[in-house]
């Protein structure tokens, strides 16, 4: 199981509008494993980088 978790507030850090609304983002996928935080980047870096994710998790699944 995978969270991604992303600070939406004002103050986040996240490019001078914030997250919502803008193209960037740094999230923290939360698993058993523990927090990983991921560098600011765009969205669409972040949905690419997310779906190699699960594809990764998928193949030691899916044997």
């Amino acid at each position: 199981d995978l969270i991604v978790a992303n600070d939406v507030s004002q103050g986040s850090g996240v490019g001078s509008s914030g997250v919502l609304g803008g193209d960037r983002n740094r999230v923290r996928i939360v698993s058993k494993a523990g927090v990983e935080e991921w560098p600011e980047m765009s969205k669409d870096d972040v949905a690419a980088r997310l779906a190699a994710l699960i594809a990764e998790r998928l193949k030691t699944i899916i044997v």
